[in-house]
């Protein structure tokens, strides 16, 4: 997996985050905001469990200034579709997330 752009987090991001929505990125994801923060990839195909091929087009940072890639943005426009306590990390060519 190879991302074009690389962009960093800091504690603040996440925590502005969590005041702004009520809700806390999960300790898992964090260490990958730190270091990379979302981005464009270079082909990356994830496989339903019917066989289906997916190219994922990025995952999502937090405050990367990224419209479609910023957590911030996104969970703007979807926090009224996404099931409770759901953070969509990552997006396809589609539009669908993950």
């Amino acid at each position: 997996m190879k991302f074009k752009e690389k962009y960093k987090a800091d504690n603040s991001a996440l925590i502005d985050f969590k005041h702004k929505f009520s809700i806390e990125i999960p300790e898992v994801y964090r260490p990958f905001l730190f270091n990379q923060n979302g981005g464009r990839l270079d082909g990356l195909y994830v496989y339903s469990n019917k066989k289906e091929e997916y190219l994922v087009d990025g995952f999502l940072g937090i405050g990367n200034g990224e419209k479609y890639f910023d957590l911030f943005q996104q969970y703007e426009r979807l926090k009224g579709i996404l099931p409770k306590r759901y953070i969509p990390i990552a997006s396809d060519m589609g539009g669908n997330y993950y």
